[in-house]
């Protein structure tokens, strides 16, 4: 039997078991559905791409945690004593960390349709660094970050214009994309230019997202280099202070998580290892000293959702996925359109 991912086995009861634990146990101790996270393999994950990077890329590269994969309190507890950063895209996903205790200077606050309400709290509750997506943002930023009496580090969303492979849905590095200021239209290096002039925004460096669901490297690869020529140039740009460095390229990897047996991920430590990577790296140090990459596959071997099927259907000549003999767990009750607050504290809500 085939079992996709390596923290997942047939126990000799015939249960499949996740982490060492009895799934069908689970189900019948909590009810069903039921989420079912293996806090040991989140930590696996987090500590062999933090590897990956302390070997292949710059002194002072970081991985970062996608909330968007899943928020949750306990998870920003986990990433944090795993040395790991964040990156959250909405209010919600901020304020979990925040509940969990979690460093906001390590919070990294991407999004393409920030409000000013989204910017003031952010901003208040001291988020590390904005990933600012368009002018209208840059602006709003410069603006709300001058009446509060402070300076935001930046980076700046680019659009490469990589065709990454993927299906057109999931699409966000093309010069079209809605996320992202192009570098192929010269509006890339238009807010380049605002962004150095304004006084309450401090840009430390780039940011791209080609695309999710991406099996192979080469992609990454070209994405990369389309980056640090871009960045080679802008570093020529005059600034003030002179001294200023372009420090951080930020790559959200979009590298997909293995979903059938025939069709593996590319191995992070494909695009990690690749010599053209940790080469152009290297030919671009004095303008891109460290580097943040979002692996996305540290959740997806680590999260199971569970659900109690009472009835099957069988077909002639067609295998019956749903085993009839799992045993019907108890049910939970319904909760009420409006929970408590208590109900809502105990949820970490």
């Amino acid at each position: 039997m085939h079992i996709l991912h390596d923290n997942y086995t047939v126990g000799e009861n015939g249960h499949l078991f996740v982490g060492g634990c009895d799934t069908v146990a689970l189900a019948q101790k909590y009810g069903t559905p039921l989420y079912v996270i293996d806090e040991g393999k989140i930590r696996s994950n987090m500590q062999r791409f933090s590897a990956l990077l302390r070997e292949c890329f710059p002194a002072g590269s970081r991985v970062l945690f996608a909330s968007k994969a899943l928020s949750y309190v306990d998870i920003y507890r986990i990433a944090a004593s795993e040395g790991v950063a964040a990156d959250v895209v909405s209010p919600g996903e901020l304020y979990t960390a925040c509940k969990a205790g979690f460093d906001t200077a390590d919070v990294y606050f991407h999004g393409n349709n920030k409000t000013d309400a989204d910017i003031a709290y952010a901003l208040d509750v001291g988020v590390g660094t904005f990933v600012v997506d368009n002018e209208d943002e840059l602006l709003a930023l410069d603006r709300i970050a001058g009446q509060k009496g402070k300076t935001q580090p930046i980076l700046l969303r680019l659009s490469p214009g990589i065709d990454p492979h993927t299906h057109k849905k999931v699409v966000t590095g093309s010069v079209d994309s809605k996320f992202g200021t192009a570098i192929e239209t010269g509006q890339a290096m238009s807010i380049t230019e605002r962004a150095l002039a304004l006084q309450n925004v401090l840009l430390k460096g780039f940011h791209c997202h080609i695309g999710s669901q991406i099996f192979d490297s080469a992609p990454f690869i070209e994405a990369a280099d389309v980056m640090l020529a871009f960045i080679a140039t802008a570093s020529l740009i005059p600034r003030t202070p002179p001294t200023l460095t372009l420090r951080a390229c930020c790559a959200k990897s979009g590298r997909s998580s293995a979903h059938f047996p025939l069709r593996t991920a590319s191995p992070f430590r494909r695009f990690s290892s690749n010599r053209a990577a940790p080469l152009s790296l290297r030919r671009a140090s004095r303008f891109i000293p460290s580097v943040r990459i979002r692996p996305s596959p540290v959740i997806g071997p680590t999260f199971l959702w569970m659900a109690v099927c009472p009835t099957t259907r069988a077909m002639p000549s067609i295998n019956r996925i749903i085993p009839r003999s799992l045993p019907r767990a108890p049910q939970r009750q319904r909760p009420s359109a409006s929970p408590s607050p208590a109900a809502a504290a105990r949820a970490g809500i």
